[in-house]
């Protein structure tokens, strides 16, 4: 059995082996699209510490407790820390890496699981990335994911989890981009939002982020949200939630919403389809980078359907928006914001 995989030995068609968000992440690395490095601790690790059929026969609460109490076998646990050092370069015992949990019920064209499990922020040391991949593990049987599942008509029983790990990006303003406007349809409008900070305060819905639209090579619409909340790392690990007050400052220049755009053209060109892309830039509007074609990365990538003049696309979108498109629109109607961490 194979415990891990580098994302360059990814791609699009190991869904059963590494999950949705890590069969996108391996196919946009192998494209040459700016992705943090990273490794995925793959679902023969999960298969090897889960017995899915026994867990389906309980309760959630008590599957979780199940893999919260099982130990890591030695064999995963080395091949996880193996695969850390080496993503630290030699740079010394513990650096950070976000840990974020890639179900094979996730990212797919009828239901993405938005939501759903766990994501794990500025993780440092070994010992910590192996408790956060089987944290995730435990994630695959919220009450939530549970109850997503048996919407959605998911067997619990060939449903596994595989792990990313990727190098944190330090990120000075993070967002979402989707790649068509989610909610009228329009396939050359590219939709922003973004906000200073990591990407989690935007794509859990805690803040009120800048809103940007851009059709071919004109900004359209503007709308700047207060930005009241930044969540940041902290030394050592972990992260903050920090209450900055309002801004009434534009995060982002016009040329980095423009590069943006570039880039969710570069992606939905590679796929064929609209795409929901989670990225995060190392450069504000108020600070340049010398390295500005490697000061954006994308974190997250998965198709997304759009509203059409049709209506039979346009009952599909809605019935989609409870997932992909579920936490933007939230912001955008000014309903209560989904609870942060999730992945």
């Amino acid at each position: 059995m194979t415990f891990t995989i580098g994302f360059k030995s990814i791609d699009g068609t190991m869904l059963a082996e590494v999950g949705g968000k890590a069969a996108n992440l391996g196919e946009l690395a192998r494209a040459g699209l700016p992705v943090p490095r990273g490794f995925c601790v793959t679902t023969d690790a999960y298969r090897a510490v889960a017995r899915a059929d026994e867990l389906a026969a309980t309760t959630a609460e008590n599957a979780r407790r199940t893999l919260l109490e099982t130990a890591v076998p030695q064999e995963i646990r080395d091949a996880i820390v193996a695969e850390y050092h080496e993503l630290g370069d030699g740079g010394g015992p513990g650096f950070p890496v976000a840990v974020r949990s890639s179900a094979t019920a996730e990212d797919l064209p009828f239901a993405s699981f938005a939501g759903q499990q766990d994501t794990f922020l500025n993780v440092v040391g070994e010992d910590e990335v192996v408790d956060a991949v089987r944290r995730c593990w435990a994630s695959l049987w919220t009450d939530r994911a549970v109850s997503y599942r048996n919407a959605n008509g998911i067997d619990h029983t060939t449903t596994y989890l595989a792990v990313v790990v990727q190098r944190m990006v330090q990120s000075a303003v993070s967002g979402v981009m989707f790649t068509a406007n989610p909610v009228t349809g329009t396939r050359d409008q590219i939709v922003i939002d973004a906000s200073p900070g990591l990407g989690e305060a935007v794509v859990s819905g805690a803040v009120n982020p800048d809103h940007f639209v851009v059709n071919g090579n004109e900004i359209v619409e503007k709308r700047l949200g207060d930005k009241r909340i930044v969540i940041r790392s902290l030394p050592g690990g972990g992260t903050e939630h920090v209450e900055v007050g309002e801004s009434a400052d534009q995060c982002l220049t016009d040329g980095q919403i423009h590069g943006l755009a570039v880039l969710g053209r570069k992606v939905q060109r590679h796929y064929g389809s609209p795409q929901d892309i989670e990225w995060g830039s190392t450069t504000t509007a108020n600070r340049t980078s010398p390295r500005r074609g490697r000061s954006r990365r994308c974190f997250r990538c998965r198709t997304t359907r759009t509203a059409t003049r049709t209506s039979t696309s346009a009952s599909a979108s809605r019935r989609d928006s409870n997932d992909r498109s579920r936490r933007w629109g939230a912001r955008r109607s000014g309903r209560s914001p989904s609870p942060p961490s999730r992945s």
